[in-house]
């Protein structure tokens, strides 16, 4: 038997599947993995970036750490640091 209203059928076929709790949770965790790998690369950098500000700070002469008011055991203590470390 037909369906009266063809508009009901249509409504029903082009509807977008429901979401299944198992599909919610795996986009969550998909989210969680993203957050995490931004996070890592943000960390990265961060290091990347000290360990370059400290070679650039190893190699100015004394004239220019006098310039800024550096001292070179300041200079030394800095840059033999670990690139992890503040």
């Amino acid at each position: 038997m037909s369906n009266a209203n063809p508009t009901v059928g249509y409504l029903r076929r082009s509807a977008a599947p429901p979401i299944s709790p198992s599909r919610h949770r795996s986009s969550r965790a998909t989210a969680a993995v993203a957050a995490r790998v931004v996070a890592v690369l943000a960390l990265l950098r961060r290091w990347h970036r000290r360990a370059r500000e400290r070679a650039l700070l190893a190699a100015l002469d004394e004239r220019m750490l006098r310039d800024i008011g550096v001292e070179r055991s300041d200079v030394e203590r800095e840059i033999n640091q670990r690139f992890w470390r503040e």
